[in-house]
Parts: structure tokens; sequence; C-alpha cells
């Protein structure tokens, strides 16, 4: 594999030092990357997700022009074709992923993406600007963004333990048992003891499982 030496960058996590090594690749230096993008995610070399979250709320702005443009009363737009526009459009091409990034974010970029998520309610209802950002969730009939990704993220852990193996360990990791997560699952499974998830084959890459 040939890799290009002029767009090769490193990043050091857990440091503030701009500069903190020096390195070089066929005798070319490499340059630091503050924010590395992997797999559609911007990360920090320091704790936080405010560079990705600032990242996924111009996005989401722009996509939400779109959503203003076809709710004209010429067009005539109903509220159930608006919501389906913003789950499909909006929320699944901006936020993806974010029932992992989500909870790293700080309590100031949450608010940030809720922000983001009133407007479009706000839209969809046809209810003026200072309304209360729980009548507008119920107008559009959205979840707010930490119960949907508490949802998406149940649904991750429950998937990853029917699996098994590596894939089951990680996903324990990843939601430790302090998780918001955990405590949700585990309040669940109080309420359904005899709920048991098994995986149904021996390799962890079994997706089918059996439910009793």
């Amino acid at each position: 594999m040939d890799i290009n030496v002029g767009k090769t960058k490193y990043t050091l996590f857990g440091t503030t030092n701009p500069h903190p090594l020096s390195l070089k690749l066929r005798g070319i230096p490499v340059g630091p990357g503050k924010a590395p993008k992997l797999l559609g995610i911007t990360f920090q070399n320091y704790r936080g997700m405010s560079t990705h979250v600032v990242q996924t709320r111009q996005r989401m702005n722009f996509r939400l022009l779109q959503l203003a443009a076809i709710s004209s009363i010429t067009w005539g737009s109903k509220r159930d074709i608006l919501r389906a526009f913003y789950l499909t459009l909006v929320q699944a091409q901006t936020l993806y992923g974010f029932e992992i990034w989500y909870w790293d974010a700080a309590p100031t970029s949450r608010k940030l993406l809720d922000a983001g998520q009133n407007k479009a309610c706000r839209t969809i209802a046809g209810i003026p600007y200072g309304c209360r950002s729980a009548d507008a969730l119920r107008e559009a009939r959205l979840l707010p963004l930490e119960i949907t990704a508490m949802i998406r993220s149940l649904k991750y852990l429950m998937r990853c333990q029917t699996r098994g193996g590596s894939l089951k360990e990680s996903a324990e990791q990843v939601h430790h048992e302090t998780h918001p997560v955990r405590e949700f699952y585990a309040r669940i499974m109080k309420i359904y003891p005899t709920l048991v998830i098994e995986p149904r084959g021996p390799t962890s890459t079994d997706t089918n499982s059996t439910v009793r």
C-alpha cells in the first residue's frame, strides 16, 4: 500500500501541546492534526466532541433549510410528510453514529443539537418561535435527542450481547456499569427477570439469537 506522505497527519490524544512529537515518514516531516475524522466522526486530541457537534449542527442547518422550503403554504405539506422528511434526510444523515459520541459531548454541545431539533419541530408543526420545547416536540411527535440516543444505544448493547464473544465484551466496556445506558438496561431487566437473551451460534459473528 502506497502512503501519501503529504496527506498524512498524526494526532496524539490527551495533550494540548500543539507540537508534541517530531515524526518523519520517508525523511519528510509529518505534521500534526488536531481534529482527525474517522468513519465520518471528527475527534479531538483532547476530551470532548465540541468540534464534531459544531460541524453536525452546520450540516443540520443546511438540511433544515430544505425542510423549510418544502413546508411552504403553497405546497401544503402535512406534518406527517415533514416529519418523515426530517427523520430520513435530517436526523439520519446529520446524526450519524450519535448514539456513540453523544455521551461524550458536553452539556453545552448537547443543547446545541437540541436547539437544532427544536427548530425542526417548529417547522414541522407550524408553530411560532418562542414556544416551549416540550410542546414543540409533542406537536411534531418527536423524542428528545437524549431519549433517542438512549434507545439506540440500548439496541446496540443488546444486539452485541446476542452475538456474544468480543462484541459483547467491547459493548460492556463502552457501556460500563455507571453508564446511563447500562443503568437503563438494568432497570428493564429488573422488570422482566425471566427474559434471557443468548447467542444461538458458537461464533461471535452469528447474528441469530434466541430470546426466551
